[in-house]
C-alpha cells in the first residue's frame, strides 16, 4: 500500500459492495472527508460492510450495520472479522426502525431513491442534530425527489457529488427528534 492508504479485504459472497461501484466510491469519499475519530456511525442497508469497514478504518467509534438479507449480514460479520474490525461494528438483520435510537453522527444509506424516501420521516430520531446522512445508490433522475424528501425533514444539502448514472447527496440534519 501507499503511505496514506488502507487495504481493505473483502469477500463480496452473494451481497452487494466491492468497493469498485461509483456509489460505493462516492460514501466512501463523504466519509474520509467528514468522518471524525471516535463518531458514531449507522450503516443502513450495509450489504458486504464495505462502508462500515471504510468507517471502522477512518476511526469511527460504535458502528451500526444493518440489512434486510440475512445473507449480507452473514458477509457482513465475516468481512469485518477478515479486517480486524469487528469489535466495532455490530451488523445485525433489520431495518432502520428496529434500531435502538442511540443518535449517530453518521448514518451512511447507500440504497435505492426509495427506500432513503421511504425512511426519511425515521431519519431525525437516529442522527445528532448537527450530524450528517450520507446517501448514495440514486440515480440521476431521483435526485430530486430525495432531496425533496429529506428537506422536508429538516435536513439541509450540504455536498452532491455525481459518477457516471449516479449521484451521492450529503445532507446535515438540522432538527434531531
Amino acid at each position: 500500500p501507499l503511505e496514506n492508504e488502507t487495504v481493505i479485504e473483502m469477500d463480496p459472497g452473494m451481497a452487494f459492495g466491492t468497493g469498485t461501484h461509483e456509489t460505493t466510491k462516492m460514501c466512501a469519499q463523504f466519509l474520509d472527508k467528514y468522518l471524525k475519530p471516535g463518531d458514531r456511525v449507522i450503516d443502513v442497508g450495509c450489504g458486504t460492510g464495505i462502508l462500515s469497514i471504510i468507517a471502522a478504518k477512518l476511526g469511527a467509534g460504535e458502528i451500526t450495520a444493518v440489512d434486510i438479507d440475512e445473507v449480507a449480514v452473514n458477509v457482513t460479520k465475516d468481512n469485518c472479522t477478515r479486517n480486524n474490525v469487528d469489535s466495532r461494528i455490530n451488523a445485525f438483520r433489520g431495518e432502520l426502525g428496529d434500531i435502538e435510537r442511540n443518535k449517530a453522527d453518521i448514518v451512511v444509506a447507500n440504497i435505492i431513491a426509495n427506500v432513503i424516501i421511504d425512511i426519511s420521516k425515521l431519519l431525525p430520531y437516529y442522527i445528532k442534530t448537527g450530524g450528517l446522512l450520507v446517501t448514495s445508490g440514486i440515480i440521476k433522475d431521483r435526485k430530486q425527489d430525495v432531496l425533496d424528501a429529506c428537506q422536508s425533514q429538516g435536513f439541509v444539502c450540504e455536498d452532491t457529488m455525481e459518477m457516471g448514472e449516479w449521484v451521492a447527496i450529503l445532507f446535515k440534519c438540522q432538527n434531531s427528534l
